[in-house]
């Protein structure tokens, strides 16, 4: 088949060789067919959710799609266990899957963290696509080749470092979200401003991110958000891959919200990333303050737009002991000592501090008793 020069892409980018497009129904059915050349050799995952709702959708631009090649696993952040991998070996091996098979992962950051796992260990390695159905996939999980899986209730523990082939980012999946996983993949696009651009946050901080603006929301997104994000994330990983020195600052928020995550899921019930990591921006925020000299005007302008545009995570007093407790297996932390990157000030951030768990407590109290 021949090559696209008719269908040119603008918003793309490579990273380390794995090519980020961000395309619409067209090129994704063209750069499919075209330059990724999809067979009968490859493999396609999704979630339940995404089986019904984006999967029918690359159906329908490729008719040709088996679905004797689909993989289906359970939504949610349970499956990021060794189980759904075991799932997706078995199914691999007895389709008959070879070396040069790759698995094509359609949703959000579970699947694409799971598939990633299962491609990168599967035969010691196969190729691999990742086609993020949701917003916290498209400008976070699916680029930087970071794959893993959960140990219990705690995130992330068992992983591999491996790029994806293609990272391919088509905006109209957004539309089969319902509104609290679209407004929660916003929590990793101000995270990543904070870190990194202070002129990015300056823009963030004047859009409401509510419901009504959903359509606004959308267009800000296809025209600049998404492609922004994406690539302050390339940038720094493309410096530091194995999360050596400055890609730690995509942590932030992360290591009090995973904890947060885990506390609920131990609970049996569900917190959605996006908000997790909102209450984890705001407590280490609280906590800049102590340690890196971040500003207390900054760290209150920060509290209050995330505050204004983020329900707050309740937890009770009491769990703050169980919180900790999670947070002391964070995958950052050396040598017994907590570690975590915090904010300077907006739009720079610094890795490796050492958090004593009393600077903890204090900022879980003190996020707890806002109002």
């Amino acid at each position: 088949m021949s090559a696209i020069p008719e269908h040119r892409i603008d918003q793309s980018f490579e990273l380390l060789g794995s090519q980020v497009d961000i395309v619409n129904a067209e090129q994704l059915r063209i750069l499919l067919l075209s330059k990724y050349a999809v067979t009968e050799k490859d493999f396609f995952l999704c979630d339940t959710n995404t089986a019904e709702l984006c999967y029918p959708i690359l159906k329908g631009l490729i008719p040709e799609l088996d679905n004797n090649s689909l993989i289906v696993i359970e939504s949610g952040e349970d499956a990021k266990s060794l189980s759904t991998a075991h799932h997706i070996w078995s199914f691999l091996q007895e389709a008959g899957a070879e070396k040069d098979s790759r698995l094509i992962s359609v949703g959000g950051g579970i699947a694409t963290d799971i598939g990633g796992f299962a491609a990168s260990t599967y035969k010691r390695g196969i190729s691999f696509i990742h086609i993020p159905s949701t917003l916290i996939g498209m400008v976070d999980a699916s680029i930087g080749g970071k794959n893993a899986l959960n140990l219990g209730h705690v995130k992330n523990q068992v992983g591999t470092f491996a790029l994806p082939e293609g990272v391919l980012i088509h905006p109209e999946f957004l539309k089969t979200l319902p509104w609290d996983e679209f407004h929660s993949g916003f929590a990793e696009i101000i995270k990543i401003a904070l870190a990194f651009d202070i002129h990015f946050w300056e823009k963030i901080y004047q859009v409401r991110i509510v419901e009504s603006e959903r359509d606004d929301l959308m267009k800000m997104l296809s025209d600049r958000w998404l492609k922004k994000a994406s690539l302050l994330k390339a940038s720094v990983v493309e410096q530091d891959f194995k999360e050596e020195n400055k890609r730690q600052c995509l942590n932030f928020g992360h290591t009090i919200g995973h904890a947060l995550e885990a506390l609920y899921l131990s609970k049996g019930l569900r917190l959605s990333h996006g908000l997790a990591v909102a209450a984890g921006m705001i407590c280490e925020t609280e906590m800049a303050t102590h340690l890196n000299g971040l500003k207390i005007a900054d760290a209150a302008r920060i509290r209050y737009y995330i505050m204004e545009n983020f329900p707050k995570v309740s937890f009770d007093e009491e769990e703050i002991e169980t919180i900790i407790a999670f947070i002391r297996h964070d995958k950052k932390n050396y040598q017994g000592k907590i570690k975590m990157p915090l904010l300077e000030a907006p739009g720079k951030c610094k890795h490796g501090f050492t958090c004593r768990e009393e600077i903890l407590r204090l900022s879980l109290t003190a996020y707890n008793q806002l109002s």
